[in-house]
């Protein structure tokens, strides 16, 4: 037993009664289907998946089905997961889940054993300045205004959601979100929280969301090629594939579970929340050229096996989520025209802050709240708030 992710363990500890009946259901194979692997207490939620003759035929079929609000993911080759631990503080059980491996690169070496090594593992719950201290260090050493105002935006209020939720640990405050900024639905971030790990994620920082785009022309790129720019090529054995999310049904699917039990608030998502997005791509080229250029956003929550629960569920009502995979061959390469440069700006203007000494940085130190209260001072901050800032930092909730 392994364990799973910090929210799956609130859900899956104190499920909805819709969501227990679906569990026995599944578990005892009373709704069959070859999602229920053969044992009994195993739940296969990956996609079914779709399979398409060539790249090219894929590429079709997303421009024919394109709408609003849906957003892709082309990866060379699929992946799964598995997390196995003991759920439903009702009536304990083990339960063993196999999910798509959409899984951050933040929790990836947590997710690379079989079944996954959740249980203690110190990224489960890492404060927001842990999680990608590089990329922080590269804005506060930066002289670009835009993006250290990003940065500030970020801290002011991620500071009063890390002070709400230690709250929320041991009291329960009727009315304490109005005391909070807005947070992105489904989740408990606010939206600059979301907006900045996006930023970051899209210069290479490894961070708890997912790349994603709104162009089908960009997720063929990158279904077919590899970081450095080269073409996959003919590979029988091996498909790539583009997940097709359908977002304002996933965000209906979360909110309608959060509502069904009352669990939209603090103490019950303890963690961050279920499922967030963040569009990035009307960012200005003249601050930052990657995500518009990838009409780039980044999901939020894929690591979750209960957030895959409700997508499976989802599926089985209409289209939620698509799995759609072909085979790599070396006509791949006319399925689209784009090329590395053109998703990667060479003159982009962040490259001057997101330089390789930062990216390149994989052990880096973490983030001294001496460096935090320079920053601030910097920023010319009030000394009161500089200090509640610096203060959370100290002890580990920012």
């Amino acid at each position: 037993m392994s364990g799973f992710p910090i929210t799956d363990e609130a859900f899956f500890d104190r499920p909805s009664i819709r969501i227990v009946g679906i569990l026995q259901a599944l578990l005892t194979r009373k709704l069959g289907g070859p999602w229920v692997h053969q044992l009994p207490d195993t739940l296969n939620l990956a996609f079914e998946a779709t399979s398409f003759h060539s790249l090219v035929e894929l590429k079709q079929y997303l421009i024919d089905n394109h709408q609003e609000g849906v957003w892709y993911r082309g990866q060379t080759r699929r992946r799964f997961v598995h997390y196995s631990g003991n759920v439903y503080q009702a009536r304990p059980f083990g339960l063993h889940v196999v999910i798509e491996g959409l899984i951050p690169e933040f929790y990836r070496s947590i997710t690379q054993s079989s079944p996954a090594a959740w249980q203690g593992a110190a990224r489960r719950n890492a404060p927001p300045l842990a999680q990608s201290p590089t990329a922080v260090r590269a804005i506060m050493q930066s002289p670009d205004p835009t993006i250290r105002a990003m940065l500030s935006q970020f801290l002011r209020e991620a500071r009063k959601v890390q002070l709400a939720r230690e709250i929320g640990k041991k009291v329960r405050i009727i009315g304490i979100e109005q005391f909070l900024p807005p947070v992105v639905p489904g989740t408990n971030l606010p939206r600059s929280q979301l907006d900045f790990i996006s930023l970051t994620q899209h210069y290479g920082f490894g961070s708890t969301m997912l790349d994603v785009t709104k162009s089908p022309d960009v997720a063929v790129w990158f279904a077919s090629h590899n970081w450095d720019g080269t073409s996959v090529g003919s590979h029988p054995d091996n498909h790539g594939i583009i997940y097709r999310f359908n977002a304002p049904r996933i965000q209906d699917v979360v909110q309608q579970e959060l509502l069904a039990e009352g669990k939209n608030d603090m103490p019950t998502l303890r963690n961050f929340g279920l499922f967030g997005l963040a569009d990035i791509s009307v960012m200005p080229p003249a601050v930052a050229a990657r995500p518009s250029a990838q009409s780039g956003g980044s999901l939020f929550g894929l690591e979750n096996a209960f957030l895959h629960l409700l997508l499976w569920i989802s599926n089985q009502e209409g289209v939620t989520v698509e799995a759609l995979t072909f085979p790599h061959r070396d006509t791949d390469v006319h399925a689209t025209t784009l090329t590395k440069p053109d998703l990667c700006p060479v003159d982009d203007p962040a490259l001057s802050v997101f330089t390789p000494a930062f990216t390149d940085d994989k052990s880096p130190a973490s983030i001294r709240s001496t460096e935090i209260e320079t920053y601030l001072r910097e920023c010319a901050f009030d000394e009161e708030e500089l200090a509640e800032i610096v203060k959370s930092c100290a002890e580990g909730l920012l």
